[in-house]
């Protein structure tokens, strides 16, 4: 169930973001983090580096949960979802934990707006005790 952002869509969301989260999104340092966790962790081709990389950008986005990365990152690399949680938990140490109340923020907002989202879709209930006027 991935939603697929257009390229405006994202640069809306990035634009929306926290001056915190912007920094960590393109820093060199963020970089680093990655690639050094995934060469740890035998991640070492360029496109599955790519993705753990596009992976926390989602996640910094507010459009990938970080609970779920692990679980996403097993998927789409074809590795056991024990190293996928190992690389995951480093992630989380090194690029997620200094910026976690921001992080925090953003998915409380994400969520509330899932949820105003979906009380607008909802068609309206029939009320069982009313008889349809004609």
């Amino acid at each position: 169930m991935e939603e697929k952002y257009t390229q405006n869509e994202l640069w809306k969301l990035y634009e929306k973001l926290p001056e915190e989260i912007k920094d960590v999104m393109f820093s060199a340092q963020t970089g680093d983090y990655i690639f050094n966790i995934c060469q740890r962790n035998g991640i070492e081709d360029g496109e599955s580096i790519s993705f753990v990389a596009k992976s926390v950008g989602e996640v910094l986005l507010g459009i990938l949960p970080p609970n779920k990365m692990a679980e996403v990152l097993a998927k789409n690399l074809n590795i056991p979802e024990s190293r996928a949680k190992k690389i995951t938990s480093e992630i989380e140490h090194f690029i997620f934990q200094p910026i976690k109340n921001h992080l925090e923020n953003l998915y409380k907002s994400v969520l509330e707006t899932k949820e105003i989202k979906k009380k607008e879709e909802a068609p309206p209930k029939r009320d069982i005790y009313r008889e349809p006027i004609e």
